[in-house]
Order: C-alpha cells, then structure tokens, then sequence
C-alpha cells in the first residue's frame, strides 16, 4: 500500500470511528500492518471477542477489514487493567499542532539544565535543528562534535535524526559502513516491541575513541518501508515509547558518551517535535535573520519555553524547559552583517523575554553567528582539525557546559566538612584604605616588586587596579620607614599635613596671590613631612629652616595648613627646602620612601578644582625630577590615576620614559591569589585543601596549579547557565574593565556575596562540589556591578553621570556612537576610566561596549554575537 493512499485511509477511518463511536476513548493510527484501532466503550460489555468486532465492523461501515491491521475492542475496566493500555488524552505525543497553540505562561518557572548547579545524571541530549534547510545545521552539529572530542577530551555521539535527508555519515566520511539493516530507523523499529542492543548500529568516526555516529540507515526499498510506518503520536499512546527507550539505552550503553547530539529535521516534521520538547535538554535553533525566518523562530521559541521535558531531576517529573540557543547562520560578509546581526540579536530579546522574567541568571543572548565560507559550505565532509573551526568553538562551549564536570567536591574523608568552612569562611570587602588585613592579604607580584624599586618613581594605574593597597604595603610593611606625603581621604593613618580639598584650594589661592610656585608647595610639605616622620630616628637630621614650623603627628589639618602657609611666607623657600632635604638624604643610613597616594581625588569636584589638580600634579613631577639626583636616600614615589597622568603636559616628563610602571594584573592567577589568602584564613578551608600537597605554606609561594586546585575547591571548575565554561575565565571576563583591567576589591564583594548567597541556599539545598556553587557567581555580580560602578561615576568621575546616563537610555551594548548624544571628552574620559572600551565596528564606525563589570548596573543588555 502507497504511502499517499495509507493516509488518505487514516483519515477517513478516523472520520468514520468517531462518527460512529462518539463518545468512545479512540485510537485510530498507522500499523506496519494497516490500521491500529483501539476502542474502549460499555457497549463491549459482556460480548466475546468475535461479536465486538461484528458488532465494530456493522457500526463503521465503509472501513474495509483488510485495511486494518490490529484491532482492539476493550471495556474500560479492561482498559484499566491492561498492561498495554494506551494512554490518557492529556499524556499524548508532542505534536507540532499542540505545541505551537499553547504559549508560555510567564508566572510558570523556566528552569534549563544549564540553569542546574549539579551536572545531569545521564549524558546531555543536545538537538540541531532549523525550520528551513541550508544554513549549516549539520555541519555545525559535525564541527562542534569534532571540537568536543579532540580539544576537550569528551566521548561524544552523534545520532542522526533527519531521516527524510539523512547526512552526518558522509559529512564523517563513513557512509560506506553504513548496513541495510542498521540505524536509527532500523533501532526504532526493533524497539516497538523489545528492547535491542544499539552499539552494532554505531560507528566509530576514528580512531580517538571519541567520536561516534549513529546513521539514520541505508537508502533503500527498505529503508522507505520503515520510514512510511513510522508514527510518533502511536509511540506516546503505547506504553512502550521507542524514542523514550532508544535515549535511555544511548545513554546507558557501555559506550558511556558524555554528550549525545542529534541531528533533526527541519520544518515541522513529526519526529522533530518530541525531540525539541520533549527529549532535548538544549537545541541550538539555526536561522537566517529574514523576515521570513522571524514568525516561525518566534513560534518555535514560545513553543519550547511551555513545554516541560520527559528528564527526571531530583525524582520531580517535567521540571526542565528545553533552552533555546540560537546560531545566525550563514552570514554574509560586509557591511550588512552587522546590521543583520543586531536583527537576529533584537529579535531573541523579544523571544526570550519569558524566560528571562522567571530565570535567576544573566541575561546575556544565547546567540553566535557563523559566517558564510565557501570552502566549508560545499565541503563533502567536516574538516578534522579543530584548529580550523574556529567559528564553531562558541556551540561545542554551550554543549561543553552540560556535560559532566570533574570537580571532585570539598568534603575529604578526613577533612572539615562544608557546613564548618562556611561558618568560618569570610571577605573583608572594605577599601584599601581602611582593610585591617590588607598587608596579610596583599599579593607580591612582579609588579609590585618593581614597584618597590627605587628607580620606579611612578606608579600608574587606572582606577581600582590596587594602587592604594600598593601605597599602603610601602608604607607599613614591617622594617620600612616611609614617609607619608600626601595620603587618601579615607586612609586611617593619614597624617594632618595631608591636605583635603578646601586646604589645597587655599594654598592655591595663596599661590596665585604670592606669585609662588606648586614646586615651592611640595618641597616644603616634603621637607616638614620627613622631618616629623623620621625625628625619632636614630640617624642625625638638620634642623629645619628658619620660618618652618614642625609638624606634629597631633596636629589638626588646620594647623598643618597653617604652617604649610607660613613655611611658603620664607624666601627662596624652594631652594631652601631643597638644599634641608639634600642634607637630610645624606644623613639617612637607609632609603626612605617619600609616599604620594590619593592626588586623583585630593582636590575635590568643584570649579577650577581640575585645573588646580593638574597644575599641581605637574609641578609635583617636575619637582621629582629636579631633586631626584640630591636625594637619593629620599625617593619619592608618587602613585596616579592612568588618565591624569596621560593629559599631564610638563617639561620633564620623559624624565619618567622608561621609569614609570603601569600597575595591573597581568597573570590570573596572582588576581586569584588575592581571594585565596582571605580564604586560608579560615582554618578549616586550609585543612580542606591542605591535602593538595602545597609546597609552599605561603600563598604567594603556591604553583599555578596549586592555585588552581584551591581555587576550584572554593568556586567549582564549571559555571552553568553562560558561555564562558570554566569559571577560572568567567571571574576573569567578567571582573575586567573596558581597558581589560580588574580590581581586587571586586574580585572581594563578588566571592563575599556569593558566599552570604550560599550559605542561604546550603540550608535549602545542600550543594558539595564546592564551598560557593558556580552559579551564584552569576547572581551575584549584578550587586558588585552596582557598587563598582557607584565608585567610578559618584565617586572619581562625577563628571561622567550625564554620559552614564546615556548608555542607561540607549539600553543596549555595544552603541554605535554617531546614536548616543555625547561629547567627545566625554567618550574619551569614559573610555580612560574604563566604563566603556571604544572599537571600530568594521565599517569605519566608532562603538562603544560596556564591560559586564558596569552593564548590570547602566541595564543595558548584550546585543550582536556572541
């Protein structure tokens, strides 16, 4: 019997069993044989078999009995007490027509596997899939099975499922070991009826023992019979589902993958609804951002988040949404990508919006683009080297974060176990300037040792790259005796000749009145500064110049200007300030850092307080260079924000070429360190990780794996939910300004909010893979991204509120910035300050993106690629 005239018989079969049995529980389906046909009614009672279906056939006249291949006629008490009982109503298959008339209810949770803090308990089943054909499903299914296999280790399977246009056998080159009767079509026929053995259907790609290939069968006469007989909606009646089982046995075979991926068909076919629905944990959605493509995608979207699929978690039934993940594929090169791009990106918002509203995580867009190349496209097969499937890495990162992770958890058996590291586990989140810890915590790096050098009279650094902690670490680590100079506001030791804004305002304007110089300003707070700090040292010092009045470490700030005033009153008081110091030098038997710290906010946001600032800072180097040579004993090191010093115009400013050191972290694992050394504190997280076998008891001392293991004690190897899989790379992303910087102290609130999250979620739900789970790392930075960026614009660069105010408005990053109404000082401050990071869009456009460290708190979401 053909294919058309089969189902023209179904249709009419149906038509007839309810006319005539309307109030019967029916089934009416395809059989390999004819017709199935399942009738549960009362008027079946008490009759035997032969007179049901006299009965049956006399009621349905016009349904031939050769047509129909198994027919059964049942009551509902014997309905009830069949073991092969089809089925409620409410439990059928996930067809297309149901699915895509029921949209999501935005009060019900979305919950995706990758939202999970532990990993599944059976592989990951990830679907390809695409409405329409010819934008790289397959290939990309290939290429990132490829990259999963041979740069991460995973034992992947590739199963294919478009069994009207089979392919991934010869995109693997192995369509010549593909048998008649082998497949997935062959497994699923088998499977109706008895469990079968599915590893002689699998093929090995190659030799690795990683990557496999289940083929959808063999083209012929056969394989077409198979494919005519086959009925999706009859597997969710019977209680024996082959698509059900076929998973489970992929899953529990010795094979052990660590991921499956399918390979579906395209548009609405039968069997690629319950695999998107129902089966899948993840789809990577495939589409050409037309607008032909943007109803049915939207459709497609809703249609996953209202559905619940058939994975078990935590012994609760239909807990999980499929999750959407989309790849814009192909894309043109040229000038129109971009454009198509922010469509595509524009579009998911839109999609997703649902789910976002009900989702603890990030609201990044689950989005890549792959661009269009010939060579790839018309390829007969996937290339093998993973060096050259750069485009696909992003797709083989989403399915790498559901496959198992191989973080070993922090409870040992003769360890603390986690309840006591987390009652003792704590992150002082306080400034620089006041952190009581801050030298037990402070990490010498290589920077900090050139720093320490007394050829390094500079020290720059963009804001919160930890020039404070530096200055503090020079001036109070054990054995040294440095001079305070010039200190920050908030500085708990800060000496009274350490001027606020109203003071230097005052010297300012007497300056101007007296015609005198900045230079003569600093010399002379030098001079009365060394002579106080140092006058209990047991070295001889001169006495100070006539017209100076000493300090006195009780002074009050309006003493200290006073003296600092009248010590300006001395003639020539730059060169007597000069010639005291290069006396004071040369008795000192040891050097002694003269210390400058807080000049970027020291003089306060009012007017004329900018030019004030950058007059001062000026003469303060030109004074440094001048007596540089005189006071060898006396160095002064003078720590400045990055962008200051950039528009800093001064005569001997190459003085500091080769002299000046820019302060950043340049290695992540030293940036970890920093969370480390407050974590060793508590001693049951040191007993934890002391079985790690540390070679050093220092932290500073630890190897980058060292670092690494504790590392992963504390926070896990894995996120879940983003892009970026490991975590020791997302603090890293996600943690760095627009100039690529990162701030220890918001290394610190994030480890101490996810920490206070834990220990409110430990109660609820025990979690043992590490002290903090992952995914609060993810919740918690959007309250880091709020202060971090309170510091910034409120706090140093008030003058950035109306440009802050912009990105806020326009909603969205990157922003072209021919669209936001800035001023160009503006652009180029916020780009210095590190709120934005200013590219060319490659177009000859300027964009701005804004790091995820202030996206949270401007509320702008991503947009374009990932």
């Amino acid at each position: 019997m053909g294919e058309s005239e089969l189902s023209s018989i179904l249709v009419e079969a149906r038509r007839l069993v309810e006319s005539a049995f309307p109030a019967a529980e029916a089934l009416v389906a395809r059989d390999a044989g004819g017709l199935l046909i399942r009738l549960v009614d009362s008027r079946f009672a008490d009759l035997a078999d032969d007179e049901r279906k006299r009965r049956f056939y006399e009621a349905v006249s016009g349904l031939r009995p050769a047509d129909v291949g198994f027919l059964e006629l049942l009551t509902a008490e014997e309905a009830l007490a069949s073991a092969d009982a089809f089925r409620p109503e409410g439990d059928g298959a996930p067809t297309w027509s149901e699915r895509l008339e029921v949209a999501p209810d935005r009060s019900e949770e979305v919950r995706f596997a990758s939202d999970l803090d532990y990993d599944l308990d059976t592989p990951p089943i990830v679907t390809f899939y695409s409405l329409r054909g010819g934008v790289g499903r397959s290939t990309a299914l290939v290429s990132a099975s490829e990259i999963l296999a041979h740069k991460y280790g995973k034992r992947v399977l590739c199963v294919d499922m478009d069994l009207e246009a089979p392919g991934l056998a010869e995109l693997f080159g192995v369509e010549g070991s593909v048998k008649e009767d082998n497949g997935v079509l062959a497994l699923l026929e088998d499977l109706e009826y008895e469990d079968a053995n599915p590893l002689p259907h699998i093929l090995p790609v190659d030799d690795s023992g990683l990557l496999y290939c289940l083929p959808a069968g063999k083209y012929g006469a056969k394989y077409a019979d198979r494919l005519a007989s086959l009925d999706v909606e009859l597997w969710y009646r019977e209680r024996r589902n082959p698509l059900h089982r076929l998973v489970e046995l992929l899953q529990q075979s010795t094979l052990k993958p660590d991921v499956i991926l399918v390979d579906s068909r395209t548009g609405f076919s039968p069997i690629a609804a319950p695999l998107l629905f129902d089966v899948s944990d993840m789809a990577v959605v495939f589409f050409h951002p037309h607008s032909q493509a943007r109803a049915g995608t939207a459709l497609l979207t809703a249609a996953m988040l209202a559905s619940k699929t058939s994975r078990p978690v935590d012994g609760e039934e239909r807990c999980l949404t499929p999750e959407p993940r989309f790849v814009v594929s192909p894309m043109p090169s040229g000038p129109s990508s971009v454009r198509l791009a922010e469509r595509a990106e524009q579009w998911i918002v839109e999609w997703l919006a649902p789910a976002q509203e009900s989702r603890k995580a990030e609201t990044s867009v689950p989005m890549h683009v792959v661009p269009y190349v010939p060579d790839i496209a018309f390829a007969d097969r996937v290339d093998s080297d993973v060096e050259r499937l750069g485009a696909y890495d992003a797709i083989a990162d989403w399915v790498l974060q559901l496959t198992p992770s191989s973080d070993a958890g922090p409870s040992r058996p003769d360890g603390p176990g986690k309840d006591v590291v987390l009652e003792q586990l704590s992150f002082e989140t306080g400034t620089a300037e006041t952190q009581g810890s801050l030298l037990e915590d402070f990490v010498v790096t290589r920077n900090v040792e050139r720093a320490a050098d007394a050829d390094t009279p500079l020290i720059v650094g963009r804001k919160g790259t930890g020039k404070t902690a530096l200055f503090r670490w020079l001036a109070e680590r054990p054995g040294t005796r440095s001079v305070v100079a010039v200190a920050p506001n908030q500085y708990r030791s800060r000496p009274p000749w350490s001027l606020g804004a109203e003071g230097l305002a005052e010297i300012g304007g007497q300056i101007e009145r007296m015609d005198q110089s900045w230079r003569a300003f600093w010399l002379s707070l030098v001079t009365l500064a060394v002579e106080c700090t140092l006058r209990d040292d047991s070295t001889d010092q001169p006495s100070l110049p006539d017209g100076f009045e000493p300090f006195e470490r009780d002074d009050t700030e309006l003493a200290a200007l006073r003296k600092l005033s009248r010590a300006l009153e001395v003639p020539r008081v730059a060169l007597v300030a000069s010639d005291w110091l290069q006396r004071a030098s040369a008795g000192l038997t040891a050097q002694r850092f003269v210390l400058f710290d807080g000049l970027d906010t020291a003089f306060g946001h009012e007017s004329g307080a900018k030019r004030r600032r950058t007059e001062a800072i000026a003469a303060l180097l030109a004074a440094q260079a001048e007596i540089e040579s005189r006071v060898s004993n006396l160095p002064l090191k003078i720590m400045l924000r990055h962008d200051i010093w950039d528009r800093l115009a001064f005569e001997n400013k190459s003085h500091f070429f080769g002299r000046r050191l820019q302060l950043r972290w340049e290695e992540r694992a030293d940036y970890y360190r920093v969370v480390l050394k407050q974590a060793v504190r508590s001693s049951a997280f040191a007993d934890l990780i002391a079985g790690d076998a540390r070679s050093a008891a220092s932290v500073d001392e630890w190897s980058r794996e060292e670092v690494d293991a504790a590392w992963t004690t504390l926070i896990g190897e894995r996120m879940k939910g983003e892009q970026t899989a490991f975590t020791w790379n997302w603090v890293w992303n996600r943690l760095a300004d627009g100039n690529g910087d990162h701030s220890p102290r918001s290394l610190i609130q994030l480890f101490s909010d996810a920490l206070d999250r834990e220990r409110s979620e430990h109660e609820r739900n025990p979690y043992d893979r590490s002290i903090i789970r992952p995914r609060l790392l993810i919740t918690s930075l959007a309250s880091v991204s709020e202060r971090v960026f309170d510091a910034l614009v409120n706090e140093e660069f008030p003058e950035l509120t109306d440009f802050a105010a912009s990105l806020e408005a326009y909603g969205r990053t990157p922003v072209p910035l021919d669209e936001l109404s800035a001023r160009p000082e503006d652009v180029d401050l916020a780009s210095d300050a590190g709120l934005i990071s200013v590219q060319d869009d490659g177009t000859g456009k300027r964009i701005a993106r804004v790091p995820d460290l202030y996206r949270h708190a401007l509320r702008v979401t991503r947009r374009g690629p990932s």
